[in-house]
């Protein structure tokens, strides 16, 4: 054997050697860096501050859930403990649009009446469960009431004036899961009664329209308010409710007491009188009229353009009156009353109105000032339910890997790529 070619040998081995581990170091490292970087749906420790089963029927239930900030988040679910692969979006989710939130509602449609099922909560691609067992509910096992009953419904506002759009409202029945829907582009709300079902027995509830019910409203940036009346003044609610305020109403009053606990009421001499609620005016300058603590200044305010807004002090007698504030044009108001109690507290009446268009055809019982107060009844044109939004619900959707196991697909994309090049190396060599 010559020295060259025990020499050129030997430079081929010490290549084929550098080769190797360039490709494994490359390996090594791909490894590393996606095994520990993957994208997929992970398990997760993340807290969500309160989760529960609402709407429960024979056949369908919803998921509500907030977090502790703003996150897209989701459902997966089945009949089978060891397969959650339906997918359902948040009712508020069009398409291919999702909104980042902090409370999520994910209703669950066409399900078979008394039956377990099995859910996982997945919140900025993170599965929630718990360890990494799913959540479970089961289906009433009949169906609701047949009696009549008039629904839960009323107006939602902001303190501004203008209406409190997809807010939630959750009607809290004694003993039973808790009903909820979302406000209308309008405030405006309903909720059927004839589905209250037992947490205990999964048993419709015959409604007690004398029971005191304790109800939410909660906006999107985290505004809320807390209400307690019995089911018959929900019926419709007297007033309008401003957001951000709480309120308690018994059996004895018509008119919802403002405070910032239940604990406050509001005195009887403390009124709107003009307009009446939902009353249609006649004039563009409409008379303002109502009574407060004697001497007590009132701040009043309407959402026209321009917008209005006075202060005024009661007489003596506690009465009040403003004639043309300022000249509206038709269309719908809102009047909003702030003034102080004889102990010194803070309430906030509202009104709503309507300006009538010149030449419309009015009908109602005449009031002072122009004033028509109509009858109210309530349309379902007029009010959202809380299945106006049908989820889109994929029946073949593969459900996120819950925890993985610190690989993702491109690590082999990338380790076939080493040992191409190690592949190569070979070949260079012999």
């Amino acid at each position: 054997m010559m020295y060259s070619d025990f020499y050129f040998k030997s430079k081929n081995s010490i290549s084929f050697i550098i080769f190797i581990l360039a490709g494994l170091s490359i390996f090594s490292f791909l490894i590393f860096f996606f095994g520990f970087n993957s994208t997929t749906t992970r398990a997760s420790k993340k807290i969500i501050k309160r989760h529960e089963i609402v709407n429960l029927t024979v056949n369908q239930a919803a998921i509500f859930w907030q977090t502790e900030k703003k996150e897209i988040g989701w459902i997966i679910y089945g009949d089978n403990e060891n397969s959650v692969n339906n997918l359902v979006f948040d009712e508020r989710d069009v398409g291919d649009k999702k909104n980042p939130s902090y409370y999520h509602y994910v209703l669950l449609k066409n399900l078979e009446r008394n039956k377990v099922y099995y859910y996982k909560i997945i919140s900025d691609n993170e599965i929630v469960a718990i360890n990494n067992n799913p959540f479970s509910f089961k289906t009433s096992r009949n169906i609701g009431n047949l009696i009549s009953i008039k629904p839960a419904y009323g107006k939602v506002m902001q303190a501004n004036g203008l209406p409190a759009e997809n807010s939630f409202v959750l009607f809290n029945y004694p003993n039973a899961y808790t009903l909820v829907t979302l406000t209308k582009t309008t405030g405006e709300w309903l909720i059927p009664l004839q589905s209250v079902t037992d947490k205990e027995t999964g048993e419709p509830l015959m409604i007690n329209e004398e029971i005191n019910v304790k109800m939410e409203l909660l906006a999107a940036d985290l505004t809320s308010s807390l209400i307690e009346a019995p089911v018959k003044k929900t019926n419709p609610f007297a007033q309008t409710i401003i957001i951000g305020k709480d309120y308690k109403l018994d059996n004895a009053a018509d008119v919802l007491s403002v405070s910032t606990s239940f604990n406050s009421t509001q005195p009887s001499n403390i009124d709107i009188i003009l307009p009446k609620e939902g009353s249609i005016i006649t004039t563009r300058k409409p008379r303002l009229k109502g009574t407060a603590i004697a001497g007590k200044e009132i701040e009043l305010s309407i959402n026209s353009i321009p917008a209005f807004k006075q202060r005024i002090n009661a007489n003596n007698q506690g009465e009040w009156i403003i004639d043309n504030p300022v000249a509206m044009s038709p269309g719908s108001y809102t009047l909003i009353m702030n003034t102080l109690n004889e102990k010194g507290g803070k309430v906030t009446l509202t009104r709503n109105f309507k300006i009538g268009k010149s030449g419309e055809q009015i009908q109602g019982v005449a009031t002072e000032s122009g004033t028509l107060t109509p009858t109210i009844v309530p349309t379902a044109t007029l009010i959202p339910t809380s299945q106006v939004i049908s989820p889109t619900i994929i029946e073949t959707v593969t459900s996120p890997t819950p925890p993985v196991t610190g690989f993702d697909s491109k690590i082999f994309t990338y380790a076939s790529m080493a040992l191409i090049i190690i592949g190569a190396g070979f070949l260079i060599v012999f």
